[in-house]
């Protein structure tokens, strides 16, 4: 809630023609992707400590863009297996 606060701040102080292109957009990243300082598991127990002091890429591309890193979602293994013994 204060990341959306934030965004309105900044777009209520900033000239429309400054401001990042997704700004205040919430998005979920996924728990396999890296996102800096936030645990994950890759959808394994054994993993569930693994913190990165680093975002990934993709992230760091959607921060600058000003998208809003709602959650980590977290992906477990057995459902990708699931899903692709079902197809």
């Amino acid at each position: 809630m204060q990341l959306a606060k934030d965004a309105d701040e900044i777009i209520a102080k900033t000239p429309r023609s400054e401001l990042p292109p997704l700004i205040g957009l919430p998005v979920s990243i996924k728990d396999h992707i890296t996102v800096a300082n936030v645990p994950r598991t890759l959808g394994f127990t054994s993993c569930h400590n693994l913190v990165k002091k680093f975002d990934s890429l993709i992230v760091s591309i959607l921060r600058k863009k000003g998208v809003l890193l709602l959650l980590n979602r977290i992906f477990p293994k057995q459902y990708l297996q699931l899903n692709l013994q079902i197809i």
